[in-house]
């Protein structure tokens, strides 16, 4: 539902149909059991390669994995031994540096939004990165879950205000795990009264299209989803070819971005 995702699909599908390949595409909808359906029904069509998002996986399918005797390419995390290859950016990093920008820009009381801990690795990661910007100046990470699915992500933004208000009053920026929610937050703000960056600074991750839409302008974290499928599938396509691949670790990076939210 994601917009970056669909341009790492689009990087994937554009560089293999140059080498006369296609893309099929299953959505696990962030569930372990479809991934394990997926898994089987790919793999029984004989596929030249495979590419997921992220590195969980049941211990049923990463067995199947390692025997499938193709190329694997995890995406969007960089882990610290990839299964096969791996093409993403630290998502811990980039939560770092973008809270170490809102410290930098003077703001203390820093909150984190995003998904529970626990439920999905890349917001864990982001949950580590934060908190660890905020122990590094001596600040108490503080966090609001946003208990909606995913696919509501702009409502639990929305929703997550009355949570920021009662839990956390003092706080003078947000900092959210993804700029859907990021971008119903600044929505309700505005419907609220709440003036965004006077009263409370809002930054995002992602660098979706609606960050530079909305009004003000998200402050973001640039990622590069189409790098990281056109990335994946060269390198399916050179392990096919028998092209040497340096390292099985692919890091492509993300940016700080500074806009008016913030």
């Amino acid at each position: 539902g994601n917009s970056i995702f669909a341009e790492t699909v689009d990087g994937a599908a554009e560089r293999l149909t140059q080498d006369g390949f296609q893309l099929m595409l299953g959505n696990t909808g962030y569930s372990q059991e479809l991934e394990d359906q997926l898994t089987l029904a790919f793999l029984g069509r004989r596929p030249e390669g495979l590419i997921l998002t992220g590195t969980r996986h049941s211990p049923a399918t990463l067995k199947v994995l390692r025997d499938a005797g193709i190329p694997i390419v995890e995406t969007w995390e960089l882990p610290e031994t990839a299964l096969d290859l791996a093409v993403g950016f630290s998502n811990a990093d980039a939560a770092h540096d973008m809270t170490a920008y809102l410290l930098a820009r003077g703001y203390r009381r820093i909150v984190m939004l995003g998904r529970p801990a626990g439920l999905e690795r890349r917001n864990d990661q982001r949950r580590h990165g934060y908190a660890a910007a905020m122990a590094a100046h001596g600040l108490r990470p503080r966090f609001v879950p946003a208990l909606r699915p995913a696919e509501q992500q702009m409502t639990a933004g929305a929703a997550a205000l009355h949570d920021l208000r009662r839990a956390h009053a003092e706080a003078d920026a947000v900092f959210c795990a993804d700029d859907i929610h990021a971008a119903g937050l600044l929505f309700e703000c505005q419907r609220h009264g709440i003036a965004v960056p006077g009263d409370l600074a809002i930054a995002g991750f992602g660098d979706f299209p609606i960050a530079s839409g909305v009004h003000p302008r998200l402050t973001t974290v640039r990622v590069p989803g189409h790098d990281i499928g056109r990335t994946a599938a060269e390198l399916i396509l050179d392990r096919r070819d028998g092209t040497a691949i340096p390292d099985a670790r692919f890091d492509l990076g993300y940016e700080i971005i500074p806009r008016e939210t913030t």
